[in-house]
């Protein structure tokens, strides 16, 4: 008992230190060794970063009971599969509105009051569905499945019409969604967010066209990640080059970290990038998953571009040997390049003195991923 006590006198700060590295099943563990560790560990500080997923406390458990426990009282992160009119009246009531994921809701739950609602957490993640074996913790991996009430189109085009540069909301997580619905043609106020990321979803070529000209003229978007395409229709493409490339490079070059993925044959749309960004950026971070997509752009406007980011990730994307040997000589010259990755590029083994130029990449670049 004595070893327990002095475990216990480590100050919040130690005990903090180690809590990460306990998941959900060990903290109960933890509250079942003595009263005197119950006391300590049923604190909600301990808690608070958990992932709570009420279905995994079963269904006689309802989320109002969960969420007036001790331990759960300042819970961050709320994962719910489908929610009920009772559990959206709790969740109104919740003080603490940190992170939100659902995956379905009543459909007789209000759009105006849905969409209100949401606007008060800071962060919302909506998927058509989720499932996952694990109970709680910091890495719940969850699988997409179908629900059987997903997000009406009333209650997702009513959050897109309500969100505005006062909204309490700064990250909107959007998965497993067709959006190409003409209702949602305010998805373009979501520019007035700080984080947007969208995967397996589809936008037509007038939404993404009037959301990148709201990030052009004003924008406060720090983050923008465009994962892969719902359509299977076009091989699974977003069709970024219907929308033109000027307007395209004017709102990204507004946000200071972009993902883009599935965007087959938008050469000119990377090639007006790349120029906008030679000359004046925002631009921080920019990661490109679409194999051949910097494909005919110009080597020294590429070279110039990627030079005055700090991370860049251009893996896989089968780089001509020209655009690469550009990109170094550059680094050489001049360069803010943080991090830059080029793995799985097989012309990288082929420019001009290549290991001379590997050992002054090495030298420059704080991260280099080239293997």
């Amino acid at each position: 008992m004595s070893k327990d006590l002095h475990i216990l006198s480590f100050p919040l700060e130690i005990l903090l230190k180690i809590r990460p590295y306990l998941n959900y099943s060990s903290m109960c563990n933890l509250l079942l060794v003595s009263r005197c560790w119950r006391d300590v560990w049923e604190d909600p500080v301990f808690w608070s970063k958990f992932l709570l997923r009420p279905r995994c406390f079963g269904r006689d458990t309802d989320l109002e009971t969960i969420l007036n426990t001790n331990r759960f009282s300042t819970i961050e992160v709320l994962r719910l599969d489908f929610i009920d009119l009772n559990d959206w009246e709790v969740l109104k009531k919740k003080s603490n509105k940190r992170s939100l994921e659902i995956g379905g809701v009543h459909q007789m739950i209000d759009e105006e009051d849905f969409a209100c609602e949401l606007l008060h957490w800071e962060s919302v993640s909506l998927s058509e569905g989720f499932d996952g074996n694990s109970t709680c913790g910091y890495d719940d991996a969850f699988d997409y499945v179908e629900t059987e009430q997903p997000i009406t189109a009333g209650q997702m085009a009513a959050l897109f019409q309500h969100i505005t540069d006062e909204s309490e909301m700064k990250c909107l997580e959007i998965s497993g969604c067709d959006l190409r619905n003409p209702d949602f043609d305010a998805f373009a106020n979501c520019s007035k967010l700080e984080e947007i990321q969208l995967d397996l979803c589809e936008l037509n070529s007038d939404q993404m066209a009037s959301f990148f000209k709201k990030c052009a003229e004003r924008t406060k978007l720090k983050k923008f990640n465009l994962g892969f395409a719902l359509n299977f229709e076009h091989h699974g493409f977003h069709k970024l080059h219907h929308v033109d490339p000027t307007l395209f490079a004017s709102g990204i070059n507004n946000i200071e970290k972009v993902t883009l993925h599935s965007f087959g044959g938008a050469h000119r749309q990377m090639e007006e990038l790349f120029k906008t960004i030679s000359k004046e950026s925002k631009i921080k971070e920019i990661t490109l998953r679409q194999r051949g997509c910097l494909a005919g752009v110009d080597p020294d406007v590429l070279a110039i571009g990627i030079n005055k980011l700090e991370k860049v990730d251009i893996s896989n994307l089968n780089l001509e040997k020209e655009q690469l040997e550009k990109i170094f000589q550059q680094i050489l010259i001049k360069s803010n390049l943080k991090k830059l990755d080029i793995r799985f590029n097989s012309n990288f083994r082929h420019i001009d003195n290549y290991q001379k130029v590997l050992e002054a990449a090495k030298r420059k670049i704080t991260t280099f991923l080239h293997t």
